[in-house]
């Protein structure tokens, strides 16, 4: 091979030997979220996708269950469904089938998702949603959650359009909690 050719190989290769995975990006803590609805998620999960938002709803935690919902909105979208994580280092301790989120060892430091990191804001109001969601299992509390959106790959299936990728199964998109703002006592124990 002469010269000329292999200088024009490397100077081809170097690009692309020099490219490097992206540097994960940190949520910035004084970025104003976006108030949604979870009804306004599911019509366009894709709109907020690796967006901070602020959504008041239904989490509901029990075995191969942490997830956000909203009665009104099952009637229009009864196919889709939010994962909720924790960001920081804290696990919520749900039993599902697979690997993450249930491992106690599964988070270092704070959690990344597709090269975001999601601190967690491990204040009173986070330490009273915590206690509120142990108190039985299943338990279900309304509350106002900041975090990270994650729509999740959009999947058709006999006419449905499912959203899925994180959780039990790969069911959900995600909602990864920056901030839980509010929090109050759910008595109703119907979905």
């Amino acid at each position: 091979m002469n010269r000329t050719v292999v200088a024009a190989l490397i100077l081809t290769w170097i690009p692309v030997l020099s490219a490097q995975r992206p540097a994960s990006q940190r949520i910035n803590s004084h970025q104003q979220p976006i108030p949604v609805t979870v009804c306004e998620l599911a019509q366009n999960p894709a709109e907020y996708n690796h967006k901070l938002v602020r959504v008041t709803a239904l989490a509901s935690h029990g075995f191969e269950d942490f997830s956000l919902f909203d009665p009104a909105c099952l009637p229009q979208s009864p196919d889709f469904a939010v994962w909720i994580m924790y960001g920081g280092d804290l696990e919520s301790g749900t039993i599902y089938c697979c690997p993450g989120e249930g491992r106690k060892d599964a988070k270092k430091g704070n959690l990344e998702v597709e090269g975001i990191q999601v601190p967690l804001s491990k204040d009173s109001v986070l330490r009273q949603f915590l206690t509120m969601l142990k108190k039985k299992s299943p338990t279900k509390v309304r509350a106002t959650l900041v975090g990270v959106f994650f729509s999740g790959e959009k999947r058709e299936y006999k006419g449905h359009t499912y959203w899925e990728g994180y959780g039990h199964m790969g069911c959900c998109s995600l909602l990864a909690i920056q901030r839980v703002q509010s929090v109050e006592p759910f008595a109703n124990s119907a979905p």
